[in-house]
């Protein structure tokens, strides 16, 4: 997956020329991809804490009751996992949601604050997303 992100980065450095509208559409491509690898990941370090949450989380009929939160502490994301859980119970789903609200966060914000998204876009892959490999694969 590291040769991949790699070719990936030296597309977008060609690109970095080109209009806007090119990096915006290649921005979007690849969060909609993104979105789909959260979703449909394998066994990366921190499923298991999404998935415990997913798993223990209540559905909307089961918000009146007295529910422990577990594995994270935000009770926010624990009734929005609730809610995703509500709509369809399903593991896969779930962190396609997730993942999904993630990256339209990350669309917002890098193009608010970046000069340049898709740079912006090239460092989150590389400080966050590959760092999840390379904790998998160290441990």
């Amino acid at each position: 997956m590291l040769i991949a992100f790699a070719v990936y980065y030296f597309f977008c450095i060609f690109l970095f020329e080109k209009k806007d509208k090119s990096q915006q559409g290649v921005l979007i491509f690849t969060l909609i991809i993104l979105t789909f690898m959260i979703g449909f990941r394998g066994m990366w370090p921190d499923k298991g804490a999404y998935l415990r949450a997913f798993q223990a989380a209540p559905t909307i009929d089961q918000w009146g009751r007295d529910v422990n939160i577990v594995s994270y502490s935000e009770a926010g994301y624990f009734y929005l996992a609730g809610l995703v859980k509500t709509i369809w119970n399903n593991e896969v789903f779930y962190l396609t949601c997730m993942g999904a609200i993630s990256m339209c966060l990350l669309y917002r914000t890098l193009n608010a604050l970046c000069a340049i998204p898709l740079l912006g876009l090239c460092d989150y892959i590389a400080r966050f997303l590959l760092n999840r490999d390379f904790t998998r694969w160290l441990s």
